[in-house]
């Protein structure tokens, strides 16, 4: 994992994060007093609702069983808050019953309808919860943080001299002065990580753009809620009708440097040509170190159970003393367990964890402000009832049932990659008549044109997690091209043989299809 970040985003609270990770569907809880009593949850202290929270979470599972299904039991991983973002923006040009299938697909909130069948969505408030999210999750710079980043810049530097330096009089066996320097260097790394508490907890950064074809006049309307609502900035000319391969370089550049280099080549070739009209892209990017890493002398190889016939090595991360996260175990139903303190001495192994359920650990990263939540299966084979279960609901109460304890965990080192094509996920949500290119209506995009469609969503996610923390990153590519020339008028077709030129023959067995006689003729003797 990359060591020094390029931008930092200083701390946030834990009720910020709470919307962040999905809490926003309270409300529907709220509805289902049965499941509420069941886990004893208080709604009084949830967060308020976020509209585009809200739609992210439940588009977030749906997409999932999807995905997940798709991978047949194979790692998986993606953004939900990607793809939402970047089809989002495409929702802003949708028009009529295109617009409608859009917005159901990505799971927008009823609230959010309107009476217009022109206009089915009122974007304006979700336009405004994103913003609101957009600002818990990169906060601007303050004056404060940005002279400690500059000193810590500074330490850096003198550290890594003094450890040159030291390691140098050390090779020519000047030990004391070597210790000298390396004293120092020990001072200068407190100050390092005393202050890096304040700044540098961790990077997350969203970046949105927006390439059109230099022929394609888009609407004002359009251009000004990407631009305002969504960051993507002036839109930006390109040349796809006669450079489409150079365009897709420029694209996946842009993505590569927005997400630290770890996205390279979303967009592959030939998904851009000269029919494209429209190009939108999100990209996310994530470095955090955990809050209680994972010590690198505790990871030892290990075997995992992929599946009942299959085991696989590890490089298995180990805590026996987990203080700063919350713990929380459950039924197979997905019901709270009540954890015990305490345990007789002659405990069996399975004392204290329910049968045939799960447990779910937090593990905060730097800050307090994002943490992963680790669910595991109590039983080999558990993930699909898992999976089954998801829902925010679920998730809300999973998280509201949680509670900070002492617990152990082992979590092996991992990273995955994953390219995926939407095209027909988001189909099967419900949103086809964006990739129709006779039916799409787009009317809302650019001037006089009523020829656009969606040719292809693009998805690519990587993740890699270790003992110091989780670097990721993802991109999502909305594809927009303009349908070919609409087809001439037809008219009836009488076929006319005329053998008035050299010509072949044969005479063959209709029944059999079995050739007779075949010859050729060229010319009258």
């Amino acid at each position: 994992m990359r060591s020094q970040f390029r931008r930092s985003i200083s701390n946030i609270s834990r009720r910020q994060f709470g919307i962040l990770a999905g809490t926003a569907i309270a409300a529907a809880l709220s509805e289902s007093p049965l499941l509420a009593s069941r886990m004893n949850i208080d709604f009084s202290s949830a967060p308020a609702s976020n509209l585009f929270v809200e739609a992210n979470n439940r588009f977030a599972f749906a997409m999932f069983q999807l995905l997940a299904n798709k991978s047949e039991g194979r790692n998986q991983f993606y953004s939900p808050f990607s793809i939402e973002s970047a089809v989002l923006m495409a929702l802003e040009g949708a028009r009529s019953e295109t617009a409608q299938e859009i917005g159901d697909a990505i799971a927008l909130p009823k609230q959010s309808q309107s009476e217009s069948p022109t206009l089915p969505w009122n974007l304006a408030p979700v336009r405004s919860d994103l913003s609101k999210l957009l600002s818990i999750i990169q906060p601007q710079d303050d004056t404060k943080a940005n002279s400690i980043r500059l000193e810590l810049k500074r330490l850096r530097e003198q550290l890594a001299k003094l450890n040159a330096d030291s390691s140098s009089l050390t090779r020519k066996n000047q030990h004391a002065a070597a210790g000298k320097l390396s004293m120092q260097a020990h001072q200068v790394a407190d100050q390092i990580n005393s202050l890096a508490t304040e700044v540098d907890q961790f990077q997350l950064k969203v970046a949105n753009a927006l390439w059109v074809e230099d022929s394609l006049t888009i609407k004002r309307e359009f251009a000004e809620n990407l631009e305002r609502d969504h960051g993507t900035g002036q839109a930006i000319p390109a040349d796809f009708k006669n450079a489409p391969e150079q365009q897709r370089t420029r694209i996946n550049n842009w993505v590569a440097e927005q997400t630290n280099q770890m996205i390279l080549d979303l967009i592959a070739k030939g998904d851009v040509d000269n029919q494209t009209a429209m190009v939108l892209v999100n990209a996310i990017y994530f470095l955090g170190t955990w809050s209680t890493p994972f010590e690198r002398s505790q990871t030892k190889d290990t075997l995992f159970r992929s599946s009942a016939n299959k085991t696989t090595n590890v490089s298995m991360m180990s805590n026996q003393n987990m203080e700063q996260g919350r713990y929380g175990a459950f039924h197979a139903d997905g019901t709270s367990f009540e954890t015990p303190t305490e345990k007789p001495e002659n405990a069996s192994p399975e004392f204290g964890y329910p049968e045939g359920g799960f447990q779910v650990a937090e593990l905060p990263y730097n800050g307090n402000s994002l943490s992963m939540l680790i669910v595991v299966p109590n039983k080999d084979g558990g993930l699909p009832n898992l999976i089954s279960l998801l829902t925010p609901e679920m998730l809300h109460a999973w998280s509201e049932a949680m509670a900070f304890r002492a617990f152990k965990i082992k979590l092996p080192k991992f990273k995955i990659e994953c390219s995926t094509d939407l095209n027909a996920p988001l189909k099967a949500l419900g949103m086809k008549l964006a990739f129709d290119d006779r039916h799409a209506n787009f009317t809302g995009i650019a001037e006089s044109r009523d020829d656009l469609f969606i040719s292809k969503v693009v998805h690519k996610a990587v993740i890699d997690v270790n003992e110091q923390g989780t670097e990721a990153a993802a991109a999502t590519a909305v594809i927009m091209s303009v349908r070919s020339a609409a087809p001439m008028r037809t008219l009836p077709f009488v076929p006319s043989v005329v053998a008035d030129h050299p010509f072949l023959f044969l005479i063959r067995n209709t029944q059999t299809g079995a050739i007779l006689f075949m010859g050729q003729f060229t010319n009258q003797e």
